[in-house]
């Protein structure tokens, strides 16, 4: 199989107001972030595209300089406030999305035109401080026709 080209939808559902967000390329101190978004009243979207080829095994498997963890184990991040770059940032911090399988099924309906979608809270129901570290719990992801 040769390699493909995956879009994935991504909407925090009500950020923190005025926290920057963004998608981190690369990893520990020498990343950067792509995608900024300010936020304001409402949710935020990212539309991204990943790279999708079979590893060794024949196994499909998520590539890119924005996927992040072990073949078995792929995730992105979100980077917010001064991780996003954000001067004098309210808050902090990154947010851990993990990325799904890529089964024959899923990628043969993404190839006919799908999208992966996943929606996330981008504030704790607590007391409304950002949502950071892993996302927990995580609803999955689904297909929506593009």
């Amino acid at each position: 199989m040769s390699e493909y080209t995956l879009t994935i939808r991504i909407i925090l559902e009500k950020p923190a107001v005025g926290l920057l967000y963004g998608v981190q390329k690369g990893s520990g101190n020498s990343y950067e972030t792509l995608h900024k978004q300010l936020a304001d009243s409402g949710d935020l979207v990212f539309d991204l595209s990943l790279s999708v080829k079979a590893n060794k095994d024949g196994r499909l498997v998520l590539h890119g300089p924005i996927v992040q963890g072990s073949s078995t184990d792929r995730f992105l991040y979100l980077d917010m406030g001064s991780y996003a770059g954000q001067t004098n940032a309210p808050a902090s911090g990154r947010l851990k999305i993990p990325l799904p399988e890529i089964t024959d099924q899923v990628a043969q309906t993404v190839r006919d035109g799908s999208v992966l979608l996943t929606t996330i809270a981008g504030t704790k129901d607590k007391d409304g401080s950002p949502t950071t570290g892993t996302v927990k719990p995580f609803g999955g992801w689904s297909l929506m026709k593009a």
